[in-house]
């Protein structure tokens, strides 16, 4: 990745940190949007979790949603994020890990696409209680380079 790309993936990084809205006391953050990817990659819609936190967190049986009530992904029982670790939800699995193949442990797929101008992703816990929502744009504040031109 070339210099200005990881500066707008750094960007972006800290910008939905600083947007998410967390609760419950979970270590939890959405680090990476992959919402209008560039067309040349088909690597299709997806989001990357991030536990800054110095626990395991359990994540099975918990919601990744948008906006729309029928639209949501259950993570799998076991799924467990450690201190420290990622976890990858992609829409389609099998073409993100042809794109990436150094990414491991790659959950999904979620039947459904993250809207290309902008939209609202809300992860729950298993009781159906917020623990993320952000929402996220192609417009100013968010970096508007990247909208389907490549880097997250």
């Amino acid at each position: 990745m070339n210099r200005k790309n990881t500066l707008l993936v750094l960007l972006l990084a800290c910008t939905v940190a600083v947007s998410a809205q967390t609760r419950g006391g979970y270590e939890i953050a959405i680090t990476e949007i992959n919402y209008h990817p560039d067309s040349s990659w088909q690597s299709q819609d997806w989001i990357e979790l991030y536990n800054y936190g110095a626990s395991e967190i359990d994540i099975s049986g918990w919601y990744l949603k948008d906006e729309s009530p029928v639209n949501e992904y259950i993570f799998p029982s076991g799924t467990i994020i450690q201190p420290g670790q990622y976890k990858v939800v992609a829409q389609r699995t099998d073409t993100f890990s042809m794109i990436y193949p150094s990414v491991t442990g790659v959950l999904g797929p979620f039947e459904y696409g993250l809207g290309n101008g902008g939209g609202l992703i809300r992860l729950l816990d298993d009781a159906g209680v917020p623990v993320i929502q952000i929402a996220y744009a192609d417009t100013l504040p968010w970096p508007v380079a990247p909208d389907g031109f490549g880097p997250t």
